[in-house]
């Protein structure tokens, strides 16, 4: 049963999306999902807890919107979508200094990863019976 308050990896993208300006059509839709995903993934593993793509508690949903904004935005800086340099045949503009979407992206991933640690991690014991 999904709760109004559950969210899925499509529309944290969308959250996403809507926060990130100049999104190139080859990052959005499917791919945007990936990435968040991928976000979702870490997630679990960072703190040992199952998180169902098509039901996300809320209190993931802070943390995988940072991780999957970062992602998205290191990925556009990699690809040179920052506009520092514009190129037209010949002709060719640079803005100069660094790649903006390179520096938010390293904040945004520490936010997420800093959300991540407050909801703390699953840690499971078990005991072995019997000896070497």
């Amino acid at each position: 049963m999904i709760r109004i308050t559950d969210y899925s990896i499509g529309s944290i993208a969308e959250r996403i999306y809507n926060r990130v300006e100049n999104v190139p059509t080859y990052l959005s839709g499917t791919p945007l999902n990936d990435i968040v995903d991928e976000a979702r993934i870490y997630a679990e593993e960072f703190t040992c807890l199952n998180i169902d793509p098509n039901c996300i508690p809320q209190k993931f949903v802070p943390a995988l919107t940072c991780l999957g904004q970062a992602a998205l935005q290191n990925n556009m800086g990699l690809e040179g979508t920052d506009k520092k340099k514009i190129k037209l045949e010949d002709f060719e503009v640079s803005t100069g200094g660094d790649s903006n979407l390179l520096k938010t992206a390293e904040f945004w991933q520490k936010q997420g990863e800093d959300k991540l640690k407050a909801i703390g991690k699953c840690i499971r014991f078990s005991r072995v019976i019997g000896g070497c």
